[in-house]
């Protein structure tokens, strides 16, 4: 109607229609005004395509998508509630990725950039070497010990880390921090007075 009313070119205007069985279906609807020789409007010609499907598919993605982000934002409370953050190291891009949970863990400024030869520093030698052998060897680890925070502060944390392996070669090294100094220093505490 657009192309006769208004004389324009339509292009995808979706519309929804009621069909027999009581389901809308969804149609984009595509027209053009025609004119005689002396540009007098006679009619129109328009196409209409059936996009029922792609319509509901947009709306399915559009679903998972937002619980997606639910599940993501849950995880992210989660790890925070439980004080985990995750940390990847890209061998080939010789670049860190800290999550904002490890950066709190180490007393750094959220969306700081940590290169690898300086992150190395905040560790206990034996993390170093378990990182070192699981970057070249593969082989995973889990240890609690102590770090030197960015402020200068001891803390115990646990960590873990794992090697993904392509084509027999370690292309990442990935993993988990959690903080647990309250639990160490409650335990210590409790075994004083024992």
């Amino acid at each position: 109607s657009i192309a006769l009313t208004k004389q324009e070119i339509v292009n995808n205007i979706q519309h929804g229609i009621m069909a027999p069985d009581g389901l809308i279906k969804w149609l984009s609807v595509n027209a053009s005004p025609l004119f005689d020789e002396s540009s007098k409007l006679f009619g129109a010609v328009a196409s209409f395509i059936d996009v029922t499907t792609d319509r509901q598919n947009q709306n399915e993605l559009i679903k998972s998508k937002l619980i997606i982000e639910k599940g993501i934002e849950q995880f992210r409370r989660a790890t925070s509630l439980a004080k985990i953050g995750e940390w990847e190291y890209r061998v080939d891009e010789n670049k860190l990725f800290l999550s904002d949970e490890t950066l709190k863990l180490h007393e750094l400024p959220l969306n700081y950039e940590l290169d690898v030869s300086l992150a190395i520093n905040f560790y206990h030698p034996i993390i170093r070497r378990a990182f070192e052998n699981c970057l070249q060897h593969g082989e995973s680890y889990d240890l609690e010990l102590q770090i030197l925070t960015f402020n200068n502060r001891l803390k115990w944390i646990r960590t873990i880390g794992s090697a993904e392996i392509l084509n027999g070669k370690v292309t990442k090294v990935y993993g988990l921090f959690q903080d647990i100094d309250e639990q160490k220093t409650t335990q210590d505490e409790l075994e004083k007075l024992a």
